[in-house]
């Protein structure tokens, strides 16, 4: 397993934080690009939480994959929250965002040049065709987004 510098730090501040809610918490350590990442957790779970990590994969396809692991892993009544950055869905639509913030045009990414971009749209419908009953942007701003995927 890939350990990043940034993980132990961040792991933690998250047992500080979450400290009080005792054994209904399970912070897991991960290399999401290594597919069964997900094999050796205790599921099911009422929730799973990312923030700004799985959009680092570029891989759409390995995204999708990843999301396909969280499903397997969410118990009727639960979700999978995601709060990270989305490809535009338009390759016009991301050059014209990125010449008025004056930034290297995102249509340049590794991701964005499959032919099926990991942008919201498609996020939305990978969700929903993975098994998630309701598929909705709980918030974005630019080209940050909270996904967020129920389970019934």
């Amino acid at each position: 397993m890939r350990r990043s510098r940034f993980s132990k730090p961040m792991l933690e501040t998250a047992h500080e934080r979450l400290a009080s809610y005792g054994d209904r918490v399970e912070l897991v350590q991960s290399d999401l690009s290594v597919a069964g990442w997900s094999a050796d957790l205790r599921s099911p779970y009422d929730a799973v939480v990312s923030a700004i990590a799985i959009h680092n994969l570029r891989d759409p396809a390995v995204i999708r994959s990843i999301y396909e692991e969280i499903a397997s892993l969410i118990g009727p009544g639960g979700g999978f929250f995601n709060l990270d950055y989305c490809f535009m869905a338009a390759p016009a639509m991301s050059n014209l965002y990125a010449e008025l913030m004056g930034r290297r045009s995102s249509s340049s990414s590794p991701a964005s040049t499959k032919a099926e971009p990991a942008s919201l749209v498609n996020q939305f419908r990978w969700l929903g065709e993975i098994g998630f009953d309701e598929v909705d942007c709980i918030w974005k701003e630019e080209r940050r987004a909270m996904l967020c995927g129920l389970r019934h």
